[in-house]
């Protein structure tokens, strides 16, 4: 019969649950980030390191991050962007509640919680900075993509020679998706 393996935390003792941690090791993780940290770390880290930082520099978050790279803080157990706290402690209640805290660096998914880096925006608005950032996922950057710009380059030159249906068969696409290229309804950025 096998041994019932142990907590990894030093001195706990408790029975394994996941990750080499107990059940309150492993809870603890989930909301902290850590198995160590004590539960005010990451807001004494906002209150004390992040609205105060003035500096042009990202300043990264050390805490726990979401499954897109920005910055969590767990207040009443209950999950919050840490870089939208931070806009809302240094810049006030955004304007509507649509408005999003986006960063003028671009790098909001690598944790970044700079109070200058942060402002109050619409949707809209933080696309357009995501163009000029170049951290919108469009073109070759889309996970679902099957197409290169070459390859855009190709069908666009292949226009006047072939059926849609036939360009399609040879990129291994819809004919729909080559009417959206042909259109410029889709990759209408590429030259």
């Amino acid at each position: 019969m096998r041994t019932p393996r142990a907590c990894t935390i030093k001195g706990c003792g408790r029975q394994h649950y996941a990750r080499g941690c107990c059940t309150m090791h492993y809870s603890r993780w989930l909301r902290r980030g850590n198995t160590s940290a004590p539960i005010s770390a990451p807001m004494k880290f906002l209150r004390e390191t992040a609205i105060l930082y003035q500096e042009t520099n990202c300043l990264i978050w050390p805490f726990k991050r979401d499954r897109h790279g920005y910055g969590i803080v767990s207040i009443k157990n209950r999950h919050h962007v840490a870089s939208r706290m931070v806009c809302k402690l240094v810049h006030g209640e955004p304007p509507a509640p649509k408005y999003t805290a986006a960063h003028s660096c671009g790098n909001g998914k690598l944790g970044c919680v700079n109070p200058l880096h942060l402002s109050w925006k619409t949707q809209k608005e933080n696309l357009a900075d995501c163009l000029i950032h170049g951290t919108r996922n469009f073109g070759t950057r889309n996970g679902s993509n099957k197409l290169m710009e070459d390859d855009i380059r190709k069908i666009r030159a292949l226009k006047e020679t072939m059926f849609q249906r036939e360009i399609a068969d040879q990129f291994g696409i819809t004919r729909r998706t080559v009417g959206g290229i042909l259109s410029g309804r889709i990759w209408s950025w590429l030259s």
